[in-house]
């Protein structure tokens, strides 16, 4: 209800980040951020104080979430693609492709998110996170 009407406090952004951590709603996390970078580049230090507007306990969470979901979706995807072959029948593997869209486009918005930090701020925790991520999904950074 906050955002509605303080769509313009960093504040109302920072705690939506808090929220869709807790809940695991990672794409709103990944929204949050990319607001709270727009927020970083118009505010100055002394508007914000000394501690950054995305911390680096909320990306790591972030990045381990959507590579957990992503994961889960792939092994879902590959049992189901397992069940379609001896089985010969089509029931859940629509389900289970839909799943596996849906992560892969987390997959993408988080990347997106990462190259957004990395240029926004100069910190090496984001490096350290980017190089887990790429490892993790066999990507080269």
């Amino acid at each position: 209800r906050g955002l509605k009407q303080f769509r313009s406090n960093w504040k109302v952004w920072q705690s939506k980040l808090y929220v869709c951590i807790d809940l695991q709603k990672y794409d709103e996390a990944i929204q949050a951020c990319h607001e709270l970078m727009r927020f970083g580049s118009k505010l100055s230090k002394d508007d914000i104080g000394q501690q950054p507007l995305i911390e680096e306990k909320c990306v790591r969470g972030i990045v381990g979430g959507v590579l957990k979901q992503f994961e889960c979706a792939l092994k879902s995807a590959e049992d189901d693609d397992a069940d379609i072959d001896s089985n010969g029948t089509d029931e859940s593997s629509t389900a289970a492709k839909a799943k596996l869209d849906s992560a892969t486009r987390s997959v993408r918005r988080l990347s997106d998110m990462l190259n957004a930090l990395s240029t926004t701020l100069d910190e090496h925790w984001i490096y350290e996170i980017i190089s887990f991520f790429h490892a993790r999904i066999g990507q080269k950074p």
